[in-house]
């Protein structure tokens, strides 16, 4: 592409500021300029780990645990009544459950009223009923099976941003492949997640965070599963230390390469800032992932994670004081780099719910 020279000198009279007008729109038009049109759309930033949780047929048995009485017992119920590892936990006295939390609720919601417990199990493509006797854990004060079950299609990501003005988030910044049963406006709920842990990347295997739900804190739907994350309404406000007022979203064609900074989460809730560098900028004109490569440059976070992990996916991109986007894949052989989209396409999926 040519490079347009208006020269070093330049005289500003009518015929000549009218000449220049024109070239400037024959420019834009075009596409040798394209105009930077401000969003004029203000979202809180996210940064918080969320547990993400996608309707499905039940919640698989992968192991069991001993309850511990206060008499000193150690009660296998669920094992007891010929629950076996890899049963498909469909539901409980006839409500369908999906998710690990929900289960360990309903059963301590079950004991503490008294009420007995029937499981619904599919194995080897039957369903089959038992009754199960919970058990009241003296550790935890709560009533329990024994069980240790994994959620069918349930991972950990990042809130992207929070819209105030309408309750709704955005999240990932891709899609989530699963085989959920929900419906179109009811796909599962995004919970609060404390990271426990942090699995390293290393080159040719990415890492990812390790940790547990917490419906208390946060709480919501996914409305909307596309390539461009996930969407829902979140039950109560969410806010940012570290940016507590509401940031700019940028338009797709204000980010430009160089330094920026993204928000995630290593260690338990704490919210925590690291400086990257935005090292490729594609020109987007409509919705579409992977409008930037990314590099980590900040080496705390290459020491503590080796780079992007899994469950970072959704981390805000700041850039210049505006939320230019969300970090989105890692390279495979390259820990400290990946891919990002744009922050502008992820509001327009917000404000279409």
């Amino acid at each position: 592409m040519s490079k347009a020279n208006f020269g070093k000198n330049f005289v500003v009279n009518l015929r000549s500021s009218l000449v220049f007008t024109a070239l400037l729109f024959s420019m834009l038009i075009t596409g040798l300029l394209s105009p930077q049109i401000s969003l004029a759309y203000d979202v809180v930033a996210g940064g918080q780990s969320l547990g993400i949780v996608l309707k499905s047929e039940g919640a698989i048995v992968v192991g069991f645990t001993p309850v511990q009485t206060a008499d000193g017992q150690e009660l296998y119920p669920a094992k007891d009544a010929g629950v076996a590892i890899e049963d498909m936990l469909i539901a409980i006295n006839d409500k369908q459950v999906s998710y690990n939390q929900e289960v360990a609720d309903l059963i301590d919601e079950l004991g503490r009223k008294g009420e007995s417990v029937e499981l619904t199990l599919r194995r080897d493509g039957a369903l089959k009923k038992l009754k199960v006797e919970p058990a009241l854990c003296a550790e935890s004060g709560s009533w329990r099976i024994g069980l240790y079950i994994r959620d069918a299609n349930a991972g950990i990501g990042t809130l992207t941003f929070y819209d105030p003005a309408t309750g709704a988030y955005g999240a990932l910044g891709h899609r989530v492949e699963d085989n959920s049963e929900g419906g179109a406006d009811n796909l599962g709920r995004v919970l609060a997640a404390q990271v426990q842990y942090i699995q390293n990347s290393v080159d040719g295997e990415p890492g990812e965070k390790v940790g547990v739900f917490n419906s208390d804190a946060l709480n919501g739907t996914i409305n909307k599963n596309c390539d461009l994350g996930i969407y829902g309404l979140l039950d109560k406000p969410v806010s940012n230390e570290l940016y507590p007022d509401l940031l700019p979203v940028a338009g797709a064609d204000e980010v430009k390469a160089g330094p920026a900074t993204i928000l995630t989460v290593l260690e338990g809730e704490t919210l925590e800032e690291f400086e990257i560098e935005i090292s490729r900028v594609s020109p987007q004109k409509h919705a579409a992932d992977k409008g930037m490569v990314i590099k980590i440059t900040d080496e705390r976070l290459l020491a503590r994670a080796g780079g992007i992990v899994q469950g970072m996916s959704g981390s805000p991109i700041i850039q210049d004081g505006k939320l230019v986007g969300a970090v989105t894949h890692v390279f495979v052989n390259d820990a400290s780099s990946g891919y990002a989209c744009f922050a502008e396409w992820m509001l327009e999926e917000a404000k279409e719910l």
